[in-house]
């Protein structure tokens, strides 16, 4: 049976209505895919300034939950970070639920007094008085059968507050899960190849069907209705994070495409279903933006840029337009950012002055402040901003703001000792071998500059900015061959832009190249007025 059903007169007005009716191109003046994706949504509830939130599902309900509470929303689930040092070494995954039979699970032992957890069932004995949970990451070390049963309270007791909770904030993760025929439970962790070679004939891999999917969706929907109210209201995700491994002999990308596609079209139904769950579109977020601009370099977790964007967008689109005012420093930051990737520096910082004041109340707020200040030239502002954040905030992030200052102040040589350092540490980063090989050209280092900007190249081999930074470097020092070869490579790179035709065609007016830097111009499609008025000006040297 179709989950939506329109008469045709609607249908037709819908379309005509809807200005996201169709695709957008990249020769849209709002390209709203990349390189982060911003899919239109329609919140049909509102969240308070402030209030709880419950979080629950897979790791990136971590990311949400995280971002929510810097933003001053009560959410529960973070009460586990208190809950105990020796019990919670692993606390920032100990919540994570990936299947969604895992979910209706703890939801079920937290809930439901005729339904406990069964310690009897769930509890393993690997070696004498030395036991395991198999519903907790395997990271977590064997323990005293009462340590054990202590920590399993902890959460039990914190999925609990799940009643006490307006909003719920559901994420899917995959359909790829273990099944225990002897208790008749799925796990959420793939249990251990000890037990399971103990036990060969207890555990099985399941891949979760549509129907099996929807179906734990139903009952999850009904246990939190029963236990905690009509008044609930649940806003549902996919996680765009892939799976790790794939047990089922399959590519993983192929095993991974398949668990997305069930647990997004299941989420559809009981959407459909029922007037209380929204879906907010994390997951094509993500998935569709570009890959460089969405991905760490595993390719498995998202950005903290992309993570910034979503939440941020769905704060904005979910606080009531009575308490918004929590919500305009989010949306500004969501603005600025998106219009500093697309070369609007000073759009970014009109958005941002206004906050100025702000900037030890946000970390967040700070960097972006600072990366536009240095992309202005402003670096005793940056500067200022970068004192404002705390010294254990973004790790190597906040290490590399630094030693961008130190190049701009005309302190090259530290900027450089401090990215080498961070570099050793943290070698696949991309902004890291970038502000590196910035500070060599600084200091005229043309053989360490090449290096540093050719491993930021092959980290980021669909971006044409480093290749225009190896084409500068050639130029510097009179190998023009390579360069010509480096500038062509950054103009058909697949995230390129304008401004590499204009430098090319510079490039080849110092040449006297002049026809073929007439050609090059002729080709070129302005996109602000700066690049506008850089366009008219080669184009009259030119003749």
């Amino acid at each position: 049976m179709p989950t939506t059903i329109i008469p045709g007169s609607k249908a037709v007005e819908n379309l005509k209505a809807n200005e996201l009716s169709a695709w957008p191109s990249r020769l849209d003046p709002e390209n709203r895919i990349e390189p982060l994706c911003k899919p239109g949504f329609s919140p049909n509830f509102h969240l308070e300034s402030g209030e709880k939130i419950f979080t629950i599902g897979s790791c990136f309900a971590r990311n949400i939950e995280k971002a929510l509470a810097s933003r001053g929303f009560d959410v529960v689930t973070r009460r586990i970070l208190s809950a105990g040092h020796t019990l919670f070494r692993h606390r920032a995954n100990i919540l994570n639920n990936y299947g969604v039979p895992s979910i209706l699970n703890e939801l079920t032992w937290a809930l439901d007094e005729d339904r406990p957890f069964d310690a009897e069932a769930n509890l393993f004995e690997l070696y004498p008085d030395r036991f395991v949970d198999i519903h907790l990451p395997a990271a977590i070390r064997p323990a005293s059968r009462d340590e054990v049963l202590e920590r399993r309270k902890v959460i039990t007791d914190i999925t609990g507050e799940v009643k006490n909770c307006r909003v719920v904030v559901m994420t899917l993760g995959l359909t790829e899960v273990w099944f225990d025929r002897q208790s008749g439970l799925y796990l959420n962790y793939s249990p251990r190849r000890a037990l399971v070679a103990k036990h060969p004939d207890r555990f099985e891999l399941h891949v979760l069907s549509y129907a099996d999917t929807l179906t734990y969706l139903r009952q999850i929907v009904a246990v939190l209705k029963q236990k905690c109210g009509s008044a609930q209201r649940l806003l549902l995700t996919v996680s765009p994070v892939p799976l790790t491994a794939t047990y089922t002999g399959r590519d993983v990308l192929v095993a991974n495409g398949l668990s997305k596609a069930v647990l997004r079209t299941a989420a559809d139904e009981i959407i459909a279903e029922n007037d209380h769950i929204d879906y907010f579109p994390s997951y094509e977020s993500v998935t569709l933006s570009t890959r460089d601009a969405a991905w760490e370099e595993d390719q498995r977790h998202v950005e903290q840029a992309a993570i910034d964007l979503n939440i941020g967008r769905m704060i904005d689109g979910y606080v009531s337009r009575d308490s918004k005012g929590s919500a305009d420093l989010d949306t500004q930051i969501t603005k600025a950012r998106a219009a500093l990737a697309d070369g609007g520096r000073k759009k970014a910082i009109r958005l941002l002055e206004p906050f100025a004041d702000q900037l030890d109340t946000s970390a967040e707020l700070a960097a972006l402040f600072a990366e536009t200040c240095l992309a202005l030239g402003r670096s005793e502002d940056a500067q200022r901003a970068i004192a404002s954040i705390p010294k254990d905030w973004g790790g190597w992030q906040r290490g590399v703001l630094e030693a961008r200052v130190m190049t701009a102040n005309g302190e090259a040589e530290q900027s450089v000792a401090l990215l080498t350092t961070l570099s050793e540490a943290e070698p696949q980063r991309t902004s890291i071998w970038q502000a590196l090989a910035e500070a060599q050209v600084a200091l005229s280092n043309w053989p360490d500059a090449l290096f540093a900007a050719k491993r930021w190249s092959n980290l980021a081999p669909t971006a044409g900015e480093p290749y225009r930074l190896i084409a500068d470097i050639h130029r510097a020092t009179d190998n023009l061959d390579q360069a010509d070869a480096a500038y062509r490579a950054a103009m058909e790179a697949e995230y390129g832009g304008q401004e590499f035709l204009m430098d090319y065609a510079e490039f080849l007016l110092e040449q006297k190249r002049f026809d073929e830097a007439r050609t090059c111009l002729k080709s070129t499609i302005p996109e602000t007025r700066w690049q506008q008025e850089r366009l008219q000006n080669l184009l009259l040297f030119a003749g």
